[in-house]
């Protein structure tokens, strides 16, 4: 499918996940009448961190796909076509008691889709500051992005001594060898070196890598309500090591970071390998976990998640094979381990990891250039 009807379909897609998301559980009551006095005082009434960072966040994708798929767009029509969406939304939850309708809200998602608007074109303004960004693989630097936000989440910065203290104790009082955490951190990082390399053009590759994990990590150590730990800073080096040094360096590089993102996403999986006593039932209602307990850690949850298995079809594709096989190839085997959960603790066994794997299947065919084969890979590596 071309690549602008794709993305038009994909914001339609991002309308009917709003909508979703902003009716569930959809226990519609009849209207009672003092629901509009309240929407109208809601407008000044202060809300939480996690319902604003939530109401912002749900509409960065359709910002993001409808100024890409209608570039020439103006803001006032934008806008005024969001605001409509945002606006009925917060009008149908006025017929439901479990959800607080606000006009707020309505003015968060407006912002949230003027921020995804706005990253529409922020590569092509760094490429007009000479820095030697390709901008040949949209889907690389949106996977970077990903990666980026699901560390920073919430994105509340704070120049606080003790906050400071707080979020490096994890790392230099309390270190924990987690090496599950140690894994996954370590694949995750890998395919970051690995999109790294494919977006800069520039020398220097390696260094620049370890000084950006080392921007990251400062700007975790100075956001509310996030830490830097052990398993995330041995990752961010052995990560690097591992493609910079060795991975890079090998016509299979791209196979083997496949095959280390699958182990790292079994492991994960099935840790803490605990069976539980009775089998947990599979929720085929997408998003349950996420929207029974709306929080800023939960936000961050998805962002991981929808940077992990981009980076694992988009890693499969470079190694040669179809968008049709790496997606049959991710969704069964996402399948497989939420099934599994149903017997293993600390987990929720639902549909939306798998429905995840193909949102970001439909972005990348929306968004990718076309296939490279490796030895063209390998040459440009080198």
């Amino acid at each position: 499918m071309p690549a602008k009807p794709a993305l038009r379909l994909l914001v339609l897609a991002a309308c009917a996940v709003i909508v979703y998301g902003s009716l569930y559980p959809f226990d519609f009551r009849p209207f009672q009448g003092g629901e509009l006095r309240a929407l109208s005082d809601s407008l000044l009434r202060l809300t939480s961190r996690g319902d604003i960072l939530g109401n912002v966040v749900l509409f960065v994708p359709l910002g993001l796909l409808a100024r890409l798929a209608w570039p020439r767009q103006g803001w006032f029509t934008l806008l005024l076509w969001s605001g409509v969406l945002a606006l009925s939304v917060q009008l149908a939850q006025l017929f439901l008691p479990s959800r607080d309708a606000s006009l707020q809200d309505v003015l968060w998602n407006l912002f949230g889709v003027v921020l995804g608007a706005a990253s529409a074109g922020l590569v092509g303004r760094l490429r007009a500051w000479g820095l030697p960004l390709s901008t040949a693989d949209a889907f690389a630097l949106g996977l970077l992005g990903l990666w980026l936000a699901a560390r920073l989440t919430p994105f509340i910065p704070s120049l606080d001594w003790q906050l400071i203290k707080d979020s490096l104790k994890p790392l230099l009082l309390h270190p924990q060898w987690d090496w599950v955490r140690i894994l996954v951190q370590t694949a995750l990082w890998a395919v970051a070196a690995r999109l790294w390399w494919a977006v800069w053009q520039g020398p220097a590759r390696l260094p620049l890598y370890f000084a950006g994990a080392a921007v990251v990590f400062a700007l975790e150590a100075i956001t509310v309500a996030n830490v830097v730990t052990l398993p995330s800073v041995l990752g961010a080096i052995l990560g690097g090591l591992l493609w910079g040094l060795h991975l890079s360096r090998r016509r299979w590089g791209d196979a083997a970071l496949a095959v280390f993102l699958m182990l790292a996403l079994v492991v994960q999986g099935l840790a803490p390998f605990q069976l539980r006593p009775v089998a947990e039932p599979f929720r085929w209602l997408p998003m349950h976990g996420f929207l029974q307990a709306l929080s800023l850690f939960n936000v961050g949850v998805l962002f991981a998640k929808a940077y992990f298995y981009g980076a694992l079809l988009w890693t499969v594709r470079r190694e040669g094979a179809s968008l049709r096989f790496a997606t049959f190839l991710v969704v069964t085997l996402t399948f497989t381990l939420e099934l599994a959960q149903t017997r293993i603790s600390g987990h929720i066994p639902e549909i939306t990891d798998p429905l995840i794997v193909l949102a970001m299947a439909a972005l990348y065919r929306a968004l990718a250039p076309g296939r490279r084969s490796p030895s063209t890979e390998s040459a440009h590596l080198r």
